[in-house]
């Protein structure tokens, strides 16, 4: 047997016949068997594949070459034979041997997944690029935007690509402007892939939003609707509601205390009594003895007795002077500070009421002592006015110091100008 042609190309996808010529140089009909060897995955038949030759009799028969048009099948060349086998000489089979060439294509395919991506500073995309060639090929893969509104960029930008492969690659778009409030914008660009003589061109979009989320402005005013809403509670029901009840306390504890001193002084004051009626009865006897109108006496008894009234600055029986002051704290933010209130040398000074002022809002902590003695500590940002009223006063001795204490913590450069006003009175040390 021999071949028309030892040596020759196939294109995949297409069929290529070689003829073989078969000769039966034997001396007796025999049946011949044909069939194609080597390494060619099913893609080589013969036809036909079985002959009857008589002696020196030749025949002509088709080797059909026809490989798929797929990455399975490698370009390159291949050695094949065609042998023949014969039923009635075993041993007498014949090979023709030849070599086939595969000739390369390249096939592209990609996929930009997905196609519209949204983002506020950049949006992300995926590349699928599918060799669907028979042969290794360096892939380019550029990415464009016609009106420069975009920067596209491929990680990476080139790469080889085996046959029958699938490689992913990030797309990365960054808008060269950004906004912070208004509708989404909607910008395309192209991602043009390369290799060899073939091309795939991608279509792409990225929708731009503004930076500021949409949930910022709806959640700041319900914030600031929140803030006022409970200032307006607070100064309107819950701060009256407070004052009402500290007052109320204060007075129900006032009164318990004078019922239960009267209830002490009801014996005193009934003997006290019994002796003025007595001394009643002895001044009418001795104006009878004395020949005097018991009328007279009446009239006296009944007229009022004048009170002597005290010049200013007399103070009560007691000695005690109503004093009302103020002091006032400057104290610079991250420091403490303090203003202090002396009390006279030979004075005892009783406070019964005291307001705390925070009229700048700031912030910190603020503490009344009595010399190094911390009375009442609170902070500065729970209160503007707070009053505080005493049934049992708070004193100071001779020579103590009434000291307003600042501890300042201010976000801002501003001082703390916390204040307090006192009142109160004052009496002669004992």
């Amino acid at each position: 047997m021999s071949l028309a042609t030892a040596e020759l190309s196939v294109e995949p996808g297409e069929p290529t016949v070689c003829e073989v010529v078969v000769v039966n140089t034997g001396t007796v009909v025999d049946h011949l068997d044909l069939s194609v060897v080597g390494d060619l995955d099913g893609w080589a038949r013969v036809e036909p594949a079985t002959l009857n030759l008589f002696p020196n009799q030749e025949a002509t028969v088709e080797l059909i070459f026809s490989p798929p048009r797929s990455a399975e099948v490698l370009a390159g060349s291949v050695v094949f034979g065609v042998r023949v086998a014969s039923q009635e000489d075993v041993d007498g089979s014949a090979v023709a041997e030849g070599v086939v060439t595969v000739n390369a294509f390249t096939e592209l395919d990609a996929e930009l997944v997905p196609r519209t991506a949204h983002g506020r500073r950049t949006a992300r995309h995926e590349l699928a690029v599918d060799n669907r060639g028979n042969q290794p090929v360096l892939v380019q893969v550029l990415a464009d935007d016609p009106d420069d509104q975009l920067k596209v960029r491929a990680l990476p930008e080139s790469f080889e690509a085996p046959p029958g492969s699938a490689t992913f690659l990030k797309i990365k778009v960054r808008p060269r402007r950004r906004f912070l409030r208004g509708p989404n914008r909607t910008i395309p660009f192209q991602v043009h892939v390369f290799a060899a003589d073939d091309r795939v061109e991608l279509d792409g979009t990225m929708v731009q939003e503004q930076l500021l989320p949409q949930w910022l402005l709806p959640a700041l005013l319900a914030m600031v609707t929140g803030a006022a809403t409970l200032l307006v509670l607070y100064f309107t029901v819950l701060k009256p509601n407070v004052t009402t009840a500290a007052r109320e306390a204060a007075a129900g504890a006032a009164k318990n205390a004078v019922d239960g001193h009267r209830a002490e002084l009801a014996p005193t004051l009934a003997a006290v009594q019994r002796k003025a009626d007595q001394a009643d009865r002895l001044a009418e006897v001795a104006a009878k003895a004395a020949g005097v109108d018991p009328k007279v006496i009446e009239d006296i008894q009944a007229s009022p007795t004048p009170t002597p009234t005290p010049a200013p600055g007399a103070g009560t029986a007691t000695g005690g002077l109503a004093t009302d002051f103020r002091i006032q704290t400057s104290v610079q933010p991250g420091k403490s500070g303090t203003a202090v209130k002396k009390v006279e040398d030979d004075r005892v000074l009783a406070l019964t009421d005291i307001i705390l002022q925070n009229p700048g809002a700031d912030t910190g902590t603020l503490e009344l002592r009595r010399g190094e003695n911390v009375l009442l500590r609170v902070n500065l940002e729970n209160f503007r006015d707070l009053d505080y009223h005493f049934v049992r006063p708070i004193e100071f001795g001779p020579k103590s110091q009434v000291v307003l204490s600042v501890d300042c913590r201010n976000p801002t450069t501003a001082p703390c100008t916390a204040a307090a006003y006192f009142t109160g009175n004052t009496r002669p040390a004992a």
